[in-house]
């Protein structure tokens, strides 16, 4: 299987980039917002007499920092192409790099998200039917997605049909990630991850 290189090599100085909807942040914080401040005001209305009051403050900083390097990381996510290759910065700072010669084809699909709603996701696949990267249409505008197809000069396949979660899995699972080829999988963990949060949580709550 082809690895991709690595992202820190250059892409010509005309490659374009392309960048997620700035309503994601918009949205993240507001809801950012009408969270912390009525719960931190009534924890400092509370304790602030003869509270641990110090503890919400430290608190407020810990999430107010979480935030803002959460908001780097949004801005500085992207999708870099060019004639000569596809690079992509995750969220979560992952960088990777394929050029256009890995690139075998495009796949433009309508999924089913919220009940009869749609969004598009485009697949850039490698030559052994993989992955190389996906672009949805929770965080990615069509236009941009079929940018990504013009620039690279790759066709793009579109299917007929908008598909469920369920369709989508069955005729394209190479090209989904690991948590949705393997959903039952992804929930234990993910299940097991909350308990273990909260007990965490507990625990830290019976030592203050």
């Amino acid at each position: 299987m082809h690895q991709p290189e690595d992202a820190s090599r250059r892409l010509p100085v005309d490659a374009v980039r392309l960048r997620p909807h700035r309503s994601l942040f918009r949205q993240s914080l507001v809801a950012t917002l009408a969270f912390l401040l009525p719960v931190t005001g009534v924890l400092y209305w509370i304790t602030i007499p003869n509270g641990p009051w110090p503890v919400v403050l430290a608190t407020q900083i810990l999430a107010s920092l979480a935030f803002a390097i959460a908001s780097w990381s949004f801005f500085a996510v992207g999708v870099w192409v060019s004639p000569t290759g596809i690079a992509e910065r995750g969220f979560f700072g992952k960088r990777t790099y394929h050029p256009a010669s890995d690139v075998d084809s495009i796949l433009l699909v309508q999924t089913f998200h919220g009940g009869t709603e749609t969004v598009p996701q485009l697949f850039v696949c490698g030559l052994d039917n993989t992955q190389l990267v996906r672009m949805r249409g929770q965080f990615w505008s069509e236009h941009d997605m079929r940018r990504v197809a013009e620039i690279l000069d790759v066709p793009i396949t579109e299917s007929a049909e908008s598909l469920t979660p369920g369709e989508l899995l069955q005729e394209y699972r190479s090209l989904l990630y690991w948590f949705e080829r393997h959903p039952v999988l992804a929930a234990a963990a993910f299940s097991i991850a909350v308990v273990i949060g909260g007990a965490v949580i507990w625990l830290v709550t019976l030592l203050v």
